[in-house]
C-alpha cells in the first residue's frame, strides 16, 4: 500500500497544525474495515483516528538535521506494508507497519529509524 506525507497535519475537525508532527495519510477504508471488523467479532465499538487513518511518523520530535527542509516532502507517495493481524493495549487498537521510506526520512531528520513504540497503522481508541 501506500499514502501521502502530511506535514504538521490537522485533525478531522480541522484542529492542529503541531509542530514536528509528521503522519502518513492511509486508505480510509482499511481502518473502517477493521473498526467494522471489530464490533463485529469483539462487540466493541471503537473511536476514529483523530487524524484519520495515518501511521505517524514523527510525533513532536524536533528534526536533530535537514531542519530547513522540513515540509519539502509534504505530499510525497511512501509505500508501507501493514499485517493483518491487529494488536491491542490501553484501549488502543492497531496493525503493525514496516517501511523502508518510512525509515529513511526518520534518519534524514537524525532521528532513530523506529519511533518508540514502531510504524503502526492506529484503527482506533476505546
Amino acid at each position: 500500500m501506500n499514502g501521502i506525507l502530511d506535514f504538521e497535519p490537522t485533525t478531522q475537525d480541522g484542529k492542529g497544525g503541531n509542530p514536528w508532527w509528521l503522519i502518513l495519510r492511509c486508505d480510509d477504508e482499511v481502518v473502517r474495515y477493521y473498526l467494522w471488523w471489530i464490533e463485529k467479532t469483539e462487540g466493541i465499538k471503537l473511536q476514529r483516528p483523530l487524524f484519520g487513518a495515518h501511521i505517524s511518523v514523527m510525533r513532536g520530535e524536533e528534526a536533530q538535521q535537514n531542519a530547513t527542509l522540513w515540509k519539502e516532502q509534504q505530499d510525497t507517495t511512501c509505500d508501507f506494508r501493514y499485517s493483518h493481524i491487529v494488536e491491542t493495549q490501553d484501549g488502543f487498537w492497531w496493525l503493525p507497519v514496516e517501511s523502508r521510506m518510512l525509515r529513511e526520512i526518520r534518519a534524514f531528520y537524525g532521528l532513530s529509524p523506529l519511533p518508540d513504540f514502531g510504524f503502526h497503522l492506529t484503527i482506533g481508541r476505546r
